[in-house]
């Protein structure tokens, strides 16, 4: 089942603040929900939230995340399965 897609907007935002913002990146790893909520996302059915496949245990660098920047927004932007996509560290 894939959860709803983010927006364009959205993503960038996600991306610019994980690749840079210390307090958002320790916001995102305790609360995806909370810290998509911080840039204005507001899930029509929390059922099909994306915060539900970005949780992580250790979050990407700040350096990784920059690195892999094309390719995370590909995939934030497209329709996410549940619990198939994360920001884990490798």
């Amino acid at each position: 089942m894939a959860v709803e897609k983010l927006s364009a907007t959205l993503v960038d935002k996600l991306l610019d603040k994980l690749s840079s913002d210390d307090d958002f990146r320790s916001l995102f790893e305790k609360s995806p929900a909370a810290a998509l909520a911080e840039l204005g996302y507001q899930p029509a059915d929390e059922a099909q939230s994306a915060a539900l496949c970005l949780a992580v245990t250790s979050l990407a660098s700040k350096e990784q995340i920059r690195a892999s920047r094309a390719e995370l927004r590909a995939a934030l932007s497209a329709r996410l399965p549940k619990g198939g996509f994360g920001l884990q560290a490798s």
